[in-house]
């Protein structure tokens, strides 16, 4: 009630509306997502090497890159023992101009 006692209106919200308005923002998201993945189906489709093998290359590089790093490593310090007198940069050097 108001200070000369007449009603006040309540707040009142239109629940069809709301609620087609969600389902149409549904509507719409599910779209959206549909369209979305058609696309990344046609990408992936016309890539020349499929990703799963993308990926199997390059873990087999990576493997190889460690493996050659961590045999570089051991014999430089193999070396490096053998000779303490040698500088690591001249130890680099001749690695590199093997």
């Amino acid at each position: 009630m108001d200070q000369d006692g007449s009603a006040v209106p309540s707040f009142q919200i239109n629940t069809t509306l709301l609620e087609a308005g969600a389902a149409l923002t549904l509507l719409g998201l599910a779209l959206f997502g549909g369209a979305l993945m058609a696309a990344i189906n046609r990408w992936v489709n016309s890539l020349e090497t499929p990703p799963q093998e993308t990926a199997k290359q390059k873990l087999q590089q990576l493997q190889s890159v460690y493996s050659a790093g961590s045999k570089a490593w051991k014999e430089n310090m193999s070396s490096s023992n053998n000779s303490p007198e040698a500088e690591p940069e001249e130890i680099l050097y001749r690695r590199v101009s093997d």
